[in-house]
């Protein structure tokens, strides 16, 4: 399940790591983990529980570069 989430927000991490580049000097950044949250709706009027994934936190080790 978590392979999906590095597959389908490829353009969220990089618009997070584009906003932090124009923001400081970095040397690097790793991602060190994520948090999946998944949300399922269920009702006596549908016979399938439509549901929702989406990444709700990134933990970030940002490398400052010194100049």
């Amino acid at each position: 399940m978590y392979y999906l989430l590095t597959e389908r927000f490829k353009s969220q991490e990089a618009k997070l790591a584009a906003l932090i580049s124009d923001t400081i000097p970095v040397a690097k950044i790793y991602l060190l983990g994520s948090t999946l949250q998944q949300q399922r709706t269920e009702s006596v009027f549908m016979t399938d529980a439509p549901g929702c994934r989406h990444a709700s936190h990134y933990w970030l080790l940002v490398l400052v570069d010194k100049e």
